[in-house]
């Protein structure tokens, strides 16, 4: 079987060079840097006095385009086992996720709750990697 939309091997190595680096930034800036007052840029073309971060912008931009380049690059060997875990962990990156979710609108109000749905937009790529790169390496060792 074989999937479209899969990209060539070579786009996961580049989606490792974008996505750790912006990972580590960002988890920096998010504990350490959290300074919204410096960082802070004025756009007038479009959006009359909006004001955006854009270290964030482009942090979670490379978070993102990083993990879907590592999430939807082919394996140097792309097979049926392959593809089964990648369904296996599709599936449990999605329970995870919304069983944290579901639980954590239960225990988190506010502006806490906004800052875990923030942090939502990448967990569930990122539960997914750990957990295919996991039982590929699992399934390597057996």
């Amino acid at each position: 079987m074989k999937s479209q939309l899969l990209l060539p091997y070579r786009y996961k190595k580049i989606g490792w060079l974008i996505l750790i680096p912006c990972l580590v930034l960002g988890l920096l800036k998010w504990y350490l840097i959290n300074d919204h007052e410096t960082l802070t840029y004025v756009v007038n073309i479009y959006y009359k006095n909006v004001f955006f971060d854009i270290v964030t912008t482009v942090l979670i931009a490379g978070i993102l385009a990083g993990a879907l380049l590592v999430v939807f690059s082919k394996e140097k060997q792309e097979d049926e086992f392959i593809q089964k875990l990648r369904l296996s962990s599709f599936g449990w990156a999605i329970l995870i996720n919304y069983l944290i979710l579901f639980f954590c609108n239960l225990l988190f109000y506010g502006w806490s709750f906004l800052n875990i749905i923030a942090v939502n937009m990448f967990t569930t790529l990122l539960f997914y990697i750990i957990r295919f790169n996991y039982l590929l390496i699992r399934s390597k060792r057996l």
